[in-house]
Formats: structure tokens, sequence, C-alpha cells
């Protein structure tokens, strides 16, 4: 079965991982070019790191239900425009952004669950980041750990309220 994500308010049938491939297929060309207008074609040297991002999220999908994908690669262009860091692990193909619409409370759940059992995801999660802002639903940035690596995951939550992030 493909799992189906959301993409930027609209529906993508992610093809399965082992299908993704550079360049883009025809029917995800057109998630080349974000709203702005900016390029954002991955390079081929970032096209493994998307596979294995894409079956970190058929995983949890899985689990989960379909996700809402914020944001996923980006271009140094789209990187800058959305005010992200120089070193942000979007642009080497292995971030995403992403809430669960039909249960907002997931992604709180697996946050605490890795918490809890860090070793649950040594080697392939380098960083998870939790977002919550009030009057919105929760979502978590995921980096994946470099291929063939295995750092301590680093996790860290950010909560805004009344206008502070703590």
């Amino acid at each position: 079965m493909v799992p189906w994500f959301l993409v930027g308010g609209g529906l993508l049938a992610l093809f399965a991982a082992s299908r993704i491939r550079a360049p883009l297929p025809p029917e995800l060309a057109s998630l080349a070019i974000t709203s702005s207008g900016l390029p954002n074609t991955p390079p081929p040297e970032v096209w493994p790191n998307l596979r294995r991002l894409a079956r970190f999220l058929e995983g949890f999908s899985a689990r989960f239900g379909p996700v809402r994908i914020h944001s996923g690669f980006r271009s140094p262009e789209v990187n800058a425009a959305a005010g992200g860091v120089s070193s942000s692990l979007h642009m080497q193909g292995r971030a995403v952004d992403f809430s669960v619409p039909g249960d907002p409370a997931a992604v709180q759940r697996i946050f605490q669950e890795w918490a809890a059992e860090p070793f649950r995801i040594a080697g392939l999660i380098e960083e998870a980041i939790l977002y919550h802002y009030q009057g919105s639903a929760p979502w978590i940035h995921v980096g994946l750990a470099p291929a063939g690596l295995a750092p301590s995951p680093r996790l860290k939550r950010v909560t805004r309220s009344g206008g502070q992030t703590v």
C-alpha cells in the first residue's frame, strides 16, 4: 500500500521509498518550485537521503496515519527565505517537519517515547524537535543521522505561549 502524505495543503501519493529517484518523476515535478517561485530541485547527491527520509515517513505513517509535510528538502535559496540556519539538514535532504492531521497528539506521543527510550532511535535520528505553539497543532522536526553513523539523538521541545518561546 502506498501511503498518502499531505503536502502544502494538497494530497500527494508519495511513491514507495525504493521508487524515489532523480530526476523528479513528472507527477512530483511541480514540487520543485516553491509557492514563492524559488527553485527547489534536489541535487543528485541528496537523493539517497531523501529515500531514507521517505522510508522513515512510511514507517511513521503506517503507525500513526497520514502526515502533513510542512517542509522537506530546501535549496539554499528556499532555506534562506524560510529563515533556516546555514547548516540546516533540510538542505542535505535529511530533515522533515510534519504533523499528523488526524491525530495531532501523535507527534507528542512519539516524542515522549523517543525521550524515554532514546536508544530506539540512535543511529537513525540525529535531532528531533517538538514544536507546540499556543493555538496551533504540534508538529515535529526530524533530522536523520548521516548514513552509516550513529550519533546520540538530540531531543528538544519548543513551546510558544503568549508570544514567548520557552
